[in-house]
């Protein structure tokens, strides 16, 4: 398509009622591609496109000969929910791994994606304008992006690729303008290409979000004290975007408040290792593409929990000691020059925290609990012929002090044949502990070779890590000391059957053993099915397990990886449904249940899941979960009654078999008043109770010796755990200018832990008013000033 300057003014109405219009090229010959991939749309699509000095206009007239059943439901920015929707997407270096895309509904709320290898980033957020409106033979979209948005080289003549795209909801059908094959891996690399644009300059970039916050915050703990506790707190700070050139962006929060993040989902962790907990700080989520390369980043190590807790005497205590840490500053320096080459840098700054401790005779110390602390990490990534790419990362972590600091490097290639059938994926990287007199090293290399388009699609791969490769210190590893391989296959119907739209079938093998010493661990199996149905109903069945018990080094906590205990062999079965969700109401369930071969291990899990559509302003959401467990095998926490139990040594090791009844219940809603208006809440209560039965001395065969202790102390089953865990974030956000909002947070926490085993589920929903709580109720204000607006401003006439 070839793109058409135009000299007058384009007014955003949706009406294009300018001259020019008339003349621009048209885009046509849109084909399906969901649900029947290359036949011809129900409904015509007519896209136009304008530029000039400041922006690329796009008109686009979507015909549908039922104008009153579009559907048009309104959401949070973002999000298509129960509505048609318009986009257009750009690759302006070419590069095929790349883009930008520009969507709105015909609700009017407005998507911004960044598309590249790594997935799609929904969480980019820039500043440009559309109308929508409906009319007699459908509706229209018109569009004003200003290159402020885009990121493109400073040549004369530019060439572009595009993609648009059209998605007819209540036919659940997906249209492109450049044919998409369902058979070839890859999006962008599928792009149309976009001629015509000349003499366009990269403007100033430079925007800032200054921001001030208040909070009124309050603590009850019945045990301690009846009454509450309450304090206030405010604080600024600011958000700076700034674009050092057509290729690179500066983006820095200066004192940064995350006080209004939606609160984590914290669970009964009685596993040996950390629960991971998903990003929400907007810093840490927009633009971030570069540096989930290798997935050697864990941005929740940034901000979070101290270093380490505070080491006591006998006759100390701890006074004050804080949970998380102050982040002073954070920066991210992000681009891609023309020919490929992608770089980021990002930082951070981390304060000094300490814990105050007591002794018996009153004396106070101060014990550092986490130092001032430095995080960098540093991204190259080239892109490479075929939609290949290879990429070379390094995280580092600097501790003042006698702290010990740690360093991460690692290179990933991930390369494709020139048609996309085949790819290869490698990485190799090498992680580093400085102590004051020593230094530990360890590495770890994947490769994985397979067929990746098509029906048929296979693979095979191994994944080596040593035993002393430990990247935790800015990343995440759940275990290392593995050596683990396997083979997977996957069969992808993409045109649609006498009943069904498409399905997929998968399975996938693997074996694991220790690096060192090379010790079996374990060799699962699966086996995975999706049937989408052509009145849009989902559903799929699946199974796995292990056919042999398998040997668990980590669950005993030793270190050793001598000391393991068996995991008795299991197999599961399931299913899930998904009914349709253009309908008013919906309805998600998923069953898993599975048994071991032996020793009477069984496991369940029901989740039901409604959704109520109330109207195109509201939507409810339930979500109920309840997991079952018994017999299950685990590592038992003395918890200091080592004195109880004369017939375990202090070289011994205490397990049980374990009954674990789990809730997980959700509801959250959702009330949509206008594009810059909303209101969200979403509350969550967790209920778990654990008893243990059967303890036993774990012994080399990996079983456990029965002992006559069964638990009880004083007539309390001092083992066992009641666990209450409940949160309600509540949010309201108002756009007063674009950019700008007014933001008020509600946000209640309640944990408890107790002695209640008989309670059931709705007793300790009831009780939840005798457990300790938090809550915080804050006021933001963000004021968005941009260079390109202000100029605008400047210069327009009084």
């Amino acid at each position: 398509m070839t793109i058409k300057r135009t000299e007058s003014r384009i007014d955003l109405d949706a009406y294009a009622n300018e001259g020019d219009w008339l003349t621009a090229d048209i885009a046509t010959g849109f084909t399906q591609f969901d649900p029947n991939p290359d036949s011809l749309p129900s409904q015509k699509t007519i896209v136009k496109l304008l530029y000039d000095n400041e922006a690329i206009y796009v008109f686009a007239h979507l015909h549908d000969t039922s104008p009153d059943s579009i559907l048009r439901e309104l959401t949070l920015r973002d999000n298509t929910g129960n509505a048609d929707w318009f986009s257009i997407s750009f690759d302006s270096y070419r590069d095929g791994q790349n883009s930008l895309s520009f969507a709105v509904t015909s609700a009017g709320v407005q998507l911004d994606v960044k598309y590249s290898n790594q997935g799609e980033d929904s969480t980019w957020d820039a500043v440009w304008d559309s109308k929508v409106r409906i009319g007699e033979d459908g509706w229209y979209v018109e569009l004003k992006i200003p290159y402020s948005a885009l990121r493109f080289s400073d040549s004369n003549e530019q060439l572009w690729r595009m993609q648009i795209m059209r998605n007819i909801r209540r036919h659940r059908q997906t249209n492109f303008w450049n044919r998409m094959d369902p058979n070839i891996d890859g999006f962008v690399n599928q792009f149309g290409v976009l001629e015509g644009l000349e003499n366009i300059k990269s403007p100033l970039r430079l925007s800032i979000n200054p921001f001030v916050i208040g909070y009124v915050n309050t603590v009850k703990d019945p045990e301690a004290n009846p009454e509450k506790d309450s304090g206030t707190a405010w604080g600024a700070g600011m958000d700076l975007k700034y674009g050092i050139n057509d290729a690179f962006t500066l983006d820095m929060a200066l004192i940064p408040d995350f006080g209004q993040t939606q609160s984590d989902n914290q669970v009964l962790n009685l596993g040996p290792f950390e629960q991971f907990f998903e990003e929400r700080r907007p810093f840490f989520t927009e633009g971030t593409e570069l540096f989930s390369k290798g997935d050697l980043f864990y941005s929740r190590r940034v901000g979070g929990t101290t270093f380490r807790s505070a080491e006591l005497a006998d006759n100390e205590t701890i006074v004050n000691e804080p949970a998380v840490t102050q982040l002073y500053n954070a920066l991210k320096l992000s681009g891609r020059t023309f020919k490929g080459t992608g770089l980021g840098f990002f930082n951070a700054v981390e304060a000094q925290e300490e814990a105050i401790i007591v002794n018996d005779n009153g004396e106070e110390r101060e014990e550092i609990v986490n130092p001032l602390t430095n995080y960098n990490v540093f991204v190259v990534d080239q892109n490479l012929p075929n939609n290949s790419s290879l990429a070379l990362v390094n995280t580092n972590v600097t501790r003042q002090g006698s702290f010990y600091d740690a360093n991460v490097t690692g290179l990933q290639g991930n390369f494709r044949s020139k048609n996309q059938t085949w790819g290869l994926d490698v990485f190799g990287a090498v992680s580093q502990q400085f102590y004051e007199d020593e230094t530990e090293r360890g590495g770890a290399y994947a490769v994985e070779l397979g067929k990746i388009s098509g029906k048929w699609q296979y693979n095979a791969y191994a994944n080596v890590e040593s035993d002393t490769y430990d990247i935790n210190d800015l990343g995440l590893l759940f275990s290392n000391n593995e050596f683990s391989y396997g083979a997977s296959w996957q069969f992808n119907q993409f045109t649609p059957t006498k009943k069904l739209n498409r399905y997929n079938i998968n399975g996938q093998i693997r074996f694991e053993r220790l690096y060192r010493p090379n010790a079996f661990t374990a060799t699962s199996f699966n086996l995975n099915t999706f049937f989408f149905t052509k009145k849009f109903f989902g559903f799929g069945f699946f199974t796995g397990g292990q056919p042999i018990d398998a040997h668990n080094y980590f669950e005993p906590r030793t270190g050793d990886f001598e000391t393991f205990s068996k995991v008795p062999a299991f197999q599961y079965i399931g299913g899930f449904l998904s009914s349709d969700y253009r309908k008013t109401l919906a309805l998600d369930v998923n069953v898993v249940m599975g048994n071991s071969y032996s020793r009477g291990v069984r496991y369940r899990n029901y989740r039901v899941s409604p959704r109520w559509r109330v109207n195109d302003r509201i939507l409810l959401t339930l979500a109920g979960n309840f997991e079952l467990g018994k017999n299950q095998i685990g590592y038992v926490n003395r918890n200091g009654y080592d004195d109880d139990i004369p017939e375990i040594g202090s070289d011994d090791i205490l397990y049980g078999l374990r009954d674990r009844y789990t809730w997980n219940n959700s509801f959250s809603a959702r009330y949509v008043h206008s594009n810059t208006a909303s209101a969200t809440v979403f509350i969550r209560h967790y209920q778990d109770r654990v008893r243990w039965h059967d303890l036993g001395k774990l012994n080399d065969a990996g079983w456990t010796d029965p002992i006559a202790f069964d638990g009880i102390v004083d007539n309390v089953p001092v083992f066992d755990r009641n666990v209450n865990i409940f949160s309600l974030d509540f949010q309201f956000t108002k756009r007063f200018a674009p950019g700008s909002d007014i933001i008020f947070f509600w946000k209640q926490q309640i944990f408890g832990s107790d002695e209640e085993f008989e309670r059931n589920y709705f007793q300790n929903l009831i009780g939840l008013n005798d457990h300790f709580r938090t809550n915080s109720v804050s006021l933001r204000i963000v004021y968005f000033l941009d260079y390109q607006r202000i100029e605008a401003l400047r210069k327009t006439p009084y």
